[in-house]
């Protein structure tokens, strides 16, 4: 079966989130933020982020515990990417990481978890 956003949102997976909560265990989430204009401007940005727990918790407050890597411009967004999952490698010991569906990267093996976590719960 090949996993697309439609059928994780079958299993009520919306977002990276609910993705990470329904798989367990480390709960590690790589994601990507757009840049945002307005009062609370903010620069496009990768995240490395744990459900429930913060990952950087003396980082910036706007960051929310996330450990935070700024992209400067569309050229930067790759090699920013690789610096975001290199971080979180080293700091939690991932060695393989999986991309989602929904474009955010989970330790390898947390897609199938999830999948299965819902299909038992059916």
């Amino acid at each position: 079966m090949r996993l697309t956003k439609a059928k994780l949102r079958e299993m009520n997976i919306i977002n990276a989130h609910d993705l990470a909560k329904a798989a367990g265990g480390l709960m590690l989430v790589v994601s990507y933020s757009p840049a945002e204009n307005g009062r609370m401007a903010r620069y496009a940005h990768w995240s490395v982020w744990r459900v429930g727990k913060a990952v950087d918790p003396s980082g910036h407050w706007q960051d929310h515990g996330s450990k935070t890597f700024t992209v400067r411009g569309r050229e930067h967004k790759e090699p920013v990417r690789l610096e975001a999952l290199r971080w979180a490698s080293q700091k939690f010991g991932v060695q393989e990481w999986d991309k989602s569906p929904l474009g955010s990267y989970h330790p390898k093996g947390t897609l199938a978890k999830a999948v299965a976590a819902k299909q038992t719960d059916n």
